[in-house]
Protein backbone atom coordinates (compact mmCIF):
# COMPACT_ATOMS: atom_id res chain seq x y z
CA UNK A 1 0.00 0.00 0.00
CA UNK A 2 1.33 3.30 -0.94
CA UNK A 3 0.67 5.76 2.69
CA UNK A 4 1.87 8.51 0.91
CA UNK A 5 -0.91 8.20 -1.75
CA UNK A 6 -3.81 7.62 1.40
CA UNK A 7 -2.81 10.72 2.98
CA UNK A 8 -3.27 12.09 -0.12
CA UNK A 9 -6.38 11.41 -0.54
CA UNK A 10 -7.48 11.72 2.77
CA UNK A 11 -6.35 15.24 3.00
CA UNK A 12 -8.30 15.72 -0.42
CA UNK A 13 -11.65 14.41 0.85
CA UNK A 14 -11.38 16.57 3.96
CA UNK A 15 -10.47 19.52 1.99
CA UNK A 16 -13.30 18.57 -0.65
CA UNK A 17 -15.58 17.86 2.49
CA UNK A 18 -14.51 21.36 4.98
CA UNK A 19 -16.91 24.03 5.76
CA UNK A 20 -15.12 27.16 4.95
CA UNK A 21 -14.51 27.80 8.75
CA UNK A 22 -12.35 24.50 8.48
CA UNK A 23 -10.94 25.53 4.96
CA UNK A 24 -9.61 28.77 6.71
CA UNK A 25 -7.77 26.88 9.81
CA UNK A 26 -6.42 24.57 7.04
CA UNK A 27 -4.78 27.06 5.67
CA UNK A 28 -3.59 29.01 8.86
CA UNK A 29 -2.37 25.79 10.15
CA UNK A 30 -0.37 25.24 6.52
CA UNK A 31 0.66 28.65 7.14
CA UNK A 32 2.09 28.43 10.55
CA UNK A 33 3.65 24.90 9.20
CA UNK A 34 5.64 26.84 7.11
CA UNK A 35 6.82 29.38 9.37
CA UNK A 36 7.86 27.08 11.66
CA UNK A 37 9.88 25.47 9.03
CA UNK A 38 11.27 28.63 7.96
CA UNK A 39 11.97 29.65 11.81
CA UNK A 40 14.00 26.43 11.67
CA UNK A 41 15.97 26.91 8.53
CA UNK A 42 17.25 30.69 9.54
CA UNK A 43 18.44 29.04 12.77
CA UNK A 44 20.47 26.55 10.58
CA UNK A 45 21.51 28.73 8.26
CA UNK A 46 22.25 32.17 10.01
CA UNK A 47 19.20 34.11 8.89
CA UNK A 48 16.55 33.97 6.99
CA UNK A 49 16.69 32.65 3.19
CA UNK A 50 13.95 32.34 0.82
CA UNK A 51 13.25 29.26 0.43
CA UNK A 52 10.27 26.60 -0.18
CA UNK A 53 8.72 27.56 3.24
CA UNK A 54 8.88 30.94 2.94
CA UNK A 55 7.23 30.65 -0.35
CA UNK A 56 4.31 28.39 1.03
CA UNK A 57 3.88 30.89 4.00
CA UNK A 58 3.67 33.59 0.93
CA UNK A 59 0.90 31.48 -0.40
CA UNK A 60 -0.98 31.67 2.57
CA UNK A 61 -0.83 34.46 3.72
CA UNK A 62 -1.97 35.75 -0.09
CA UNK A 63 -5.10 32.89 0.19
CA UNK A 64 -5.94 34.13 3.26
CA UNK A 65 -6.15 37.78 2.39
CA UNK A 66 -7.81 36.82 -0.77
CA UNK A 67 -10.46 34.96 1.43
CA UNK A 68 -11.65 38.36 2.68
CA UNK A 69 -14.74 39.92 1.41
CA UNK A 70 -14.07 43.16 0.76
CA UNK A 71 -16.70 45.11 2.89
CA UNK A 72 -17.26 48.77 4.86
CA UNK A 73 -17.09 46.33 8.21
CA UNK A 74 -14.05 47.45 10.57
CA UNK A 75 -13.68 43.99 11.24
CA UNK A 76 -13.12 43.28 7.84
CA UNK A 77 -10.22 45.83 7.03
CA UNK A 78 -8.61 45.26 10.16
CA UNK A 79 -8.03 41.37 9.16
CA UNK A 80 -7.23 42.31 5.68
CA UNK A 81 -4.59 44.91 7.36
CA UNK A 82 -2.82 42.32 9.30
CA UNK A 83 -2.77 40.14 6.44
CA UNK A 84 -0.86 42.76 4.32
CA UNK A 85 1.23 43.75 7.22
CA UNK A 86 2.20 39.73 7.79
CA UNK A 87 3.14 39.69 4.05
CA UNK A 88 5.43 42.93 4.30
CA UNK A 89 7.30 40.94 7.59
CA UNK A 90 7.95 38.51 5.77
CA UNK A 91 9.47 40.77 2.78
CA UNK A 92 11.63 42.29 5.43
CA UNK A 93 12.43 39.19 7.26
CA UNK A 94 13.64 37.96 3.96
CA UNK A 95 15.70 41.23 2.86
CA UNK A 96 17.61 41.58 6.14
CA UNK A 97 17.83 37.69 7.19
CA UNK A 98 16.28 39.27 10.53
CA UNK A 99 14.71 35.11 12.22
CA UNK A 100 12.72 37.37 14.71
CA UNK A 101 10.37 38.39 12.33
CA UNK A 102 9.79 34.97 11.52
CA UNK A 103 8.75 34.52 15.43
CA UNK A 104 6.96 37.33 15.10
CA UNK A 105 4.56 36.03 11.69
CA UNK A 106 4.34 32.63 14.23
CA UNK A 107 2.82 34.17 17.32
CA UNK A 108 -0.24 36.13 15.04
CA UNK A 109 -1.00 32.99 13.08
CA UNK A 110 -1.00 30.71 16.53
CA UNK A 111 -3.63 33.40 17.93
CA UNK A 112 -5.49 33.38 14.58
CA UNK A 113 -5.73 29.32 14.73
CA UNK A 114 -6.82 29.17 18.25
CA UNK A 115 -9.64 32.01 16.63
CA UNK A 116 -10.18 29.96 14.17
CA UNK A 117 -10.30 26.47 16.22
CA UNK A 118 -12.96 28.30 18.29
CA UNK A 119 -14.86 29.01 15.19
CA UNK A 120 -15.38 25.71 14.08
CA UNK A 121 -15.98 24.45 17.57
CA UNK A 122 -18.81 26.56 18.03
CA UNK A 123 -20.15 26.02 14.40
CA UNK A 124 -19.71 22.19 15.03
CA UNK A 125 -21.68 22.86 18.25
CA UNK A 126 -24.04 25.18 17.12
CA UNK A 127 -24.98 22.09 14.20
CA UNK A 128 -25.36 19.37 16.48
CA UNK A 129 -27.76 21.63 18.50
CA UNK A 130 -29.88 22.37 15.53
CA UNK A 131 -29.82 18.28 13.82
CA UNK A 132 -31.18 17.74 17.89
CA UNK A 133 -34.27 20.19 17.60
CA UNK A 134 -33.02 23.74 18.55
CA UNK A 135 -34.09 26.35 17.13
CA UNK A 136 -31.24 28.82 18.38
CA UNK A 137 -30.11 31.50 15.61
CA UNK A 138 -27.59 33.08 17.98
CA UNK A 139 -24.66 31.85 15.18
CA UNK A 140 -26.67 33.28 11.82
CA UNK A 141 -25.01 35.81 12.95
CA UNK A 142 -21.52 34.88 12.19
CA UNK A 143 -19.83 35.38 9.18
CA UNK A 144 -16.64 33.82 7.67
CA UNK A 145 -15.19 36.96 5.73
CA UNK A 146 -12.40 37.28 7.77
Amino acid sequence: MDYRRAGNDVMETEVLTASPAKLRRMTVEFALRNVNQAIEQAAANGGVQKSEATLNLRDALTELLGGIRPSEESLSKQVADMYVFLLQWLTAAELDGDREKLVDIGRVLEIELDTWNQVVTTTISESSYRSAGGDDDSLDSICFDA
